[in-house]
């Protein structure tokens, strides 16, 4: 099923606010908030960070006990300045929404892959990091699976190749399609050639596809991948949520458990497609 990705349109502005905690997936460019105030925050997470880095613990530094002190200490202020720019700045609630974040080139190497490790501390699911970098996707030094290495456009198989052996998940950014085949040829091409080593997902504006294509996109992944929306409106996305969606009814309505944000039962219902997105 599709989920937003906040591009250009910071999650706590618009419709698109509403639809996060009932998808429970978002990717999340950083300065989307376009404002001085969280350009401000994102780059002192980013200094306190690098900061980090600098501290010198090796067992060589008469200091060290000092410095290990200091290097946790600026730690915790680093993964505090993080969990308060996603809550407050961000508006996203990372306790029920599963973020991905993207993070720049420079900010990794600079930090030696600490901003990375800063945001997974914060609460973050994984970091997006440029395919075409394995320098900074090695800088990270994260599991595979918390990495998400992302292409703006169509790689080489060898290029995808390498980034999968550092990141579970290989992300294409997809600006001009003709129809659902298209994605899917990108969503799919590379996993046939080296085989099922990394999940995809294909980015693309919400304003350029339609919930009947995204239906088609998910009837023909077969589990091996899914899309992204850029900035997309509550309606939008839960529209397209809600094509993913099959039932064996006749009716044609969906079997749903109206759930509490802790996700507490509170009773079964049926719903059309519209109902549902309109819940969503």
């Amino acid at each position: 099923v599709p989920y937003p990705t906040f591009a250009n349109v910071p999650p706590v502005v618009g419709s698109t606010a509403e639809a996060l905690s009932a998808v429970g997936k978002c990717r999340i460019y950083p300065l989307t908030s376009k404002s001085d105030e969280g350009a401000t925050e994102y780059r002192a997470i980013v200094a306190k960070c690098v900061d980090q880095s600098k501290v010198d613990d090796s067992k060589e530094n008469p200091d060290r006990d000092a410095n290990k002190k200091l290097k946790k200490k600026l730690m915790k202020e680093g993964v505090a300045m993080a969990k308060s720019f996603l809550e407050n700045n961000l508006g996203v609630d990372v306790s029920v929404v599963d973020v991905e974040i993207l993070v720049g080139n420079d900010e990794i190497l600079s930090s030696s892959g600490l901003i990375a490790s800063c945001f997974l501390d914060a609460g973050c699911d994984a970091i997006v990091v440029d395919g075409a970098s394995l320098e900074a996707l090695d800088a990270t030094k994260l599991p595979k699976e918390r990495l998400v290495a992302h292409f703006d456009g169509s790689p080489s198989s060898e290029a995808v190749e390498s980034a999968c052996e550092l990141a579970s998940t290989i992300s294409f950014l997809l600006k001009e399609f003709g129809s659902a085949d298209d994605v899917l040829t990108l969503m799919q091409g590379d996993q046939e050639k080296i085989g099922d080593k990394y999940q995809s997902v294909v980015q693309i504006d919400a304003n350029s596809i339609n919930a009947e294509v995204i239906g088609q996109i998910s009837k023909g992944c077969k589990g091996k991948g899914t899309i992204t929306l850029i900035d997309p409106s509550a309606t939008q996305l839960g529209m397209g949520y809600a094509a993913c969606m099959r039932t064996d009814r006749d009716d044609g309505l969906f079997t749903t458990v109206v759930c509490t944000r802790s996700n507490e039962a509170l009773g079964l219902v049926y719903s059309s497609k519209v109902r549902w997105s309109h819940a969503v």
